[in-house]
């Protein structure tokens, strides 16, 4: 059988773990695990190592994007924020390319956004990586509550900045509906990320608002402590009071205000789902992730919101929001 070729572009901590997805993947693969640090290939290639993979595969490290196939199956953009608008329209140039998986956050700048979307030639298959719905616990929570606007709170997280375009995709898709507004006055400092310095990210509380009215609540803090995180989702109705779910994603348990409970995984490591996602790519599947111009559009006030905020809180004005 012909192997099919995938490319992962940026092999650091998240690109090595969809290295070890595609171990699982159960058709023959020509990877290329690149980026522009040795170091991030050097740990790429012990997590492969690590992983049980099919003598079918083949994998091949290198810093040098010239040398890559002109012809892909499939482009995994796991670089950072950063890098990435510019990384897909190079690659989108360089070879011809059946599907895209992305990473988020997409990119710094609602321009950098347009140039993402622009780069990638028409109908081609383009999914972001915001899996939410497809986690077990949230897949049920969502036939749990029901169609209709939801209110939904995700309390206490690490880095608002960089993960709240989760929370946005799973409540747009909810009932798919557009972000329409976007309050940042509740946020406070930006300070580096904990873990990337070169970065940043906020902390207080945001709200986000939907056209179907449903209303986004995320808060938290912008560096790494040992925090309790308070999720919970619920119906709006008009004429009664509808019951909360209160969520314990670590534990996989939902527990309703009326007693009900649902026990179900509240995430899937990347390292497993991946394996998932590019088996129902290639055998022509949805892979219930959102497509490009769904992201974009869920992207798009958040992020300016975000630069805005910036600008009125920071010494420096900014056009690109030093975020990942």
């Amino acid at each position: 059988m012909e192997k099919l070729t995938i490319i992962i572009a940026g092999s650091g901590r998240i690109g090595s773990r969809y290295l070890q997805g595609l171990a699982k993947v159960t058709v023959p693969l020509e990877i290329w695990a690149c980026d522009i640090s040795w170091d991030s290939l050097h740990t790429a290639k012990q997590r492969w190592l690590a992983v049980e993979h099919s003598e079918a595969h083949s994998v091949n490290f290198t810093t040098d994007f010239q040398i890559l196939p002109k012809v892909v199956d499939l482009a995994i953009i796991s670089a950072t924020a950063d890098s990435r608008p510019r990384l897909i329209q190079q690659l989108a140039k360089m070879a011809s390319i059946r599907y895209w998986i992305l990473e988020k956050v997409l990119a710094q700048s609602v321009e950098e956004l347009q140039v993402i979307a622009h780069s990638i030639p028409p109908n081609t298959g383009v999914w972001v990586n915001t899996p939410m719905q497809m986690f077990p616990l949230y897949e049920q929570l969502k036939s749990k509550v029901g169609a209709g606007p939801v209110r939904a709170q995700f309390l206490d997280i690490s880095g608002i900045a960089c993960n709240t375009v989760h929370y946005i995709d799973y409540v747009a898709r909810w009932n798919n509906s557009q972000v329409v507004a976007v309050n940042t006055e509740k946020l406070t400092q930006w300070v580096p990320y904990y873990n990337r310095p070169r970065f940043f990210d906020v902390a207080g509380l945001i709200d986000i608002h939907f056209s179907d009215g449903s209303w986004l609540t995320v808060s938290g803090i912008a560096h790494d402590e040992s925090v309790d995180p308070k999720f919970s989702i619920s119906a709006i109705r008009s004429d009664h009071e509808m019951p909360i779910w209160h969520i314990n994603e670590r534990g996989g348990i939902a527990s309703s205000t009326e007693g009900e409970q649902i026990f179900a995984p509240g995430f899937i490591l990347q390292s497993d789902l991946t394996a998932h996602v590019v088996n129902c790519i290639f055998n022509g599947q949805e892979p219930q992730l959102p497509s490009l111009a769904q992201s974009v559009a869920q992207h798009e006030l958040f992020l300016q919101a975000l630069i805005n905020h910036w600008n009125k809180t920071m010494s420096t004005q900014v056009e690109r929001l030093p975020i990942t």
